[in-house]
């Protein structure tokens, strides 16, 4: 017939379109296959793929599965390389297989310490994520520099421990007054606070708040005036040279009382009828003072009494002055050795005093005698409290509040209390018939009596108070401590 295929030809153009069909089918079946593992049935001839890859695919071709047309090539088959006439070969373009190593494995993964955690989730603003609001690893501080939540100076209101934002540093000598509350004669650095507060309603001290202070090595702050000194740090203290709150002589230190003054003061000497003269007693505090020696015909001026209390829980008092000479027979009246100073150190976060610095608060060495006249007693050591969560006194760190020596009838003045567990050494007589002054108060023993004569001695001061307050038990081995101190581990 013209004009149109013979039947054979569309017969066999069918069956190349149902071989196309057939070898589509067989390559996406064998793409799953191989994905899953299992096997199918074309043409009657199964085929199977092993899912562990240990075996392969039959192999027998895909061409073998279809029936070659009349006049087809020797081996029966059909030949894929050649398209036929209509130009189907171009259908047989082989997709790109995605292999099973492709695949996403489970150490891919998130793994759980990758994972953020719901207490980081709290509070984050507005468009943060939780990745970031964490801090890299060098922002977070040391534990040994941890503040202690909610620390608060003993004694004094809360607010003094954020008040200081400034960082003091003493290197020469520097004077902080309580009294005039001076720093080194005019306003604090800018950044400090130095003001006033009132100790549980009854003591009135001066409050100087930083944020750290150091006192390094050969450098001295000295602390003068009528009030006592609380320093509050709001991160550290760091004490390499010398803090001194001590009495000098008749001079108190700053909150310790004058001659013959104070809650412990001790009793003036008297004069009797024949040029004899007693001696001043010495001044208490952590202990009762000692007696004054004895004049011709009459007694010593009494040693004061202790008073406070060994935790200083309250308030934070000063020493008291020591008795007077008697002031007769032509001689010059006062001497008696005055109270050493009350000292407050608080840092919320380290305070520390290194080998080679000093804290002292030691009471004043009595007068000696003029003009045939009888010693003064000595001052008592003043007071120490010292606080902080890490609390460091280091070996051969120094921090003291020991009692003057009283004065010799006729001589020389006792000495101010000492930097050692030895107490101070008692003056000197001045002629054969006058008394040697007693010994100031230390850690290895008390205060001693001055000596009996026609003019006596005056009597030892007793030691002050220490505390050391801290979280858990302070660091002091090999440290120069006297009196014994009271250790309140209970931040």
């Amino acid at each position: 017939m013209s004009g149109g295929a013979l039947p054979s030809e569309r017969s066999t153009r069918a069956r190349r379109r149902d071989t196309l069909a057939d070898v589509r089918c067989a390559v996406v079946l064998l793409f799953f296959t191989a994905l899953v593992g299992c096997s199918f049935h074309v043409n009657g001839v199964d085929i199977g793929v092993d899912v562990d890859g240990a075996n392969t695919v039959d192999a027998t071709r895909v061409t073998d599965l279809v029936p070659a047309p009349d006049g087809g090539g020797d081996d029966g088959g059909l030949d894929l390389t050649q398209p036929p006439d209509d130009g189907a070969a171009q259908d047989f373009a082989m997709p790109d297989l995605v292999m099973a190593p492709d695949l996403v494995t489970a150490p891919d993964l998130v793994t759980a310490p990758d994972l953020v955690m719901a207490a980081d989730m709290a509070d984050l603003p507005d468009g943060a994520s939780a990745g970031d609001m964490t801090p890299p690893p060098d922002l977070v501080q040391p534990p040994d520099l941890v503040q202690l939540p909610g620390f608060t100076a003993s004694h004094l209101p809360s607010h003094f421990t954020t008040d200081g934002t400034c960082d003091l540093v003493v290197s020469g000598t520097a004077t902080v007054d309580t009294g005039a509350l001076k720093w080194n004669g005019g306003s604090p650095p800018a950044g400090c606070v130095l003001t006033t507060a009132m100790e549980n309603g009854t003591l009135e001290v001066a409050v100087l708040a930083v944020r750290n202070i150091t006192v390094n090595g050969g450098g001295t702050l000295k602390v003068v005036g009528t009030r006592p000194l609380a320093i509050v740090a709001g991160s550290t203290i760091l004490v390499g040279g010398t803090i001194d709150a001590s009495a000098n002589h008749a001079t108190p230190g700053p909150g310790g009382s004058a001659s013959s003054t104070g809650a412990g003061e001790g009793g003036d000497g008297q004069n009797d009828c024949c040029f004899g003269d007693s001696g001043g007693g010495g001044a208490g505090y952590g202990a009762a003072g000692a007696v004054g020696g004895r004049g011709n015909f009459t007694g010593g001026g009494g040693g004061g009494p202790a008073y406070g209390d060994a935790q200083l829980a309250l308030t934070v008092p000063g020493g008291s002055g020591g008795g007077n000479r008697s002031g007769g027979s032509g001689g010059c009246a006062g001497g008696g050795g005055a109270g050493g100073g009350s000292l407050q150190l608080s840092a919320a976060m380290t305070l520390s005093i290194n080998g080679g610095g000093v804290v002292n608060a030691g009471g004043g060495g009595g007068l000696g005698g003029c003009n045939g006249n009888s010693g003064g007693g000595g001052g008592s050591g003043g007071a120490l409290f010292l606080e902080s969560p890490m609390l460091f006194v280091a070996s051969g760190a120094i921090a003291v509040a020991n009692g003057g020596g009283g004065g010799g009838g006729e001589g020389s003045d006792g000495g101010n209390g000492t930097l050692a567990t030895t107490g101070a050494g008692g003056g000197q007589s001045g002629a054969s018939t006058s008394g040697n002054g007693g010994n100031g108060g230390a850690r290895t023993g008390g205060p001693t009596p001055g000596e009996n004569d026609v003019n006596g001695g005056g009597g030892g001061g007793a030691v002050g108070r220490i505390v050391l307050r801290s979280k858990g038990m302070p660091s002091t081995s090999g440290a120069i401590l006297s009196p014994a101190p009271t250790v309140r581990p209970d931040l």
